[in-house]
């Protein structure tokens, strides 16, 4: 599961700017965002790809992890994780796109945080799971 929303979220992302900033209709926006996946130039796939990072990171963190909890404390953990990434990489992803479709001044060197935004999720990834763990030791999710 967070595996594959690593690689849904991003393009998710920039179709929700496209149709709320740019006011590009939904269906032109997904179809847009389909031809720019693997576009000479553009290749919205590779970052997706490098923005796996941090999800990756969680997939083998709940495998590993898996095996010594019981499984209502492993979703209470790995979903603690996954919101933790998303909870930085949404706003981290709008604030690259949105200048882009809101007609400002799009820096030159913007591209360049598709690169950073995997590294700054991890500390969020941590944080997530921490909370997630404290959310699984309340008694009436332990017990069940």
């Amino acid at each position: 599961m967070p595996l594959i929303t690593g690689l849904i979220a991003p393009s998710f992302v920039l179709i929700e700017v496209e149709t709320i900033i740019g006011r590009v209709p939904l269906r032109a926006a997904v179809l847009g965002v389909i031809s720019q996946e693997f576009a000479e130039g553009e290749n919205v796939f590779l970052l997706t790809v490098i923005g796996l990072i941090p999800f990756v990171l969680l997939a083998m963190f709940s495998f590993v992890v898996s095996r010594r909890v019981s499984q209502r404390r492993l979703a209470c953990v790995s979903l603690g994780g996954l919101l933790g990434i998303l909870a930085y990489m949404i706003p981290a992803h709008v604030s690259i796109w949105r200048p882009l479709f809101a007609g400002e001044q799009v820096a030159s060197t913007a591209a360049i945080g598709f690169l950073f935004i995997p590294f700054y999720c991890v500390p969020a990834l941590a944080v997530g799971l921490f909370v997630g763990w404290l959310i699984s030791l309340i008694p009436s999710i332990r017990a069940r």
